[in-house]
């Protein structure tokens, strides 16, 4: 085991400072820097056969941070965060136009469940099972957030369990 700031390490690597403790994984400029978390039976880098797990790699060509998942060689981008913007693209969006960008598709075979093929969805839990309970999407005005609106999926009778979807404005006292 090997410490950094401590006599005694109780990992393989295990870094303590008293007030702020930091690593550093850097690169010369427009080059690449990562972290890779995997399982390996072989003594090979992330996205080599019989390498599976994540790498996180801030990428200095483009000044993007990428979450990889990788099986074998098989990598798949599953996070983008651009430097210059904050933009985040999930699943596969390497280039984010938006705040938060998603993309994705559902390619089973069985297209009647959940969605059906080709299609994209975000997941909204509510894990409580009484009536009324909302689970929604707010959309908050950047002038106000006395002027809101919004989504609404709510269960009206978990017993039967069927549902209304509501399409509400907000003014300053009330939806």
């Amino acid at each position: 085991d090997v410490g950094i700031g401590t006599a005694t390490p109780i990992t393989l690597l295990d870094v303590y400072h008293a007030t702020h403790s930091q690593v550093t994984i850097s690169s010369p400029g427009n080059q690449d820097s990562s972290l890779s978390l995997i399982e390996q039976s072989v003594s090979a880098p992330f996205g080599s056969a019989s390498v599976y797990g994540f790498q996180w790699k801030y990428d200095g060509g483009d000044n993007k941070l990428y979450l990889s998942s990788g099986v074998d060689t098989n990598v798949v981008n599953r996070l983008t965060v651009q430097r210059d913007d904050g933009n985040v693209g999930i699943g596969g969006v390497t280039a984010p136009g938006s705040e938060v960008d998603i993309e994705g598709s559902h390619t089973g075979t069985n297209t009647g469940a959940p969605y059906g093929t080709g299609s994209t969805h975000i997941n909204l839990k509510n894990t409580s099972d009484t009536d009324g309970n909302l689970v929604g999407v707010l959309f908050e005005g950047a002038v106000s957030s006395a002027y809101m609106g919004g989504m609404f999926m709510e269960m009206e009778n978990h017993s039967s369990f069927y549902s209304r979807l509501h399409f509400a404005t907000r003014n300053a006292s009330s939806f």
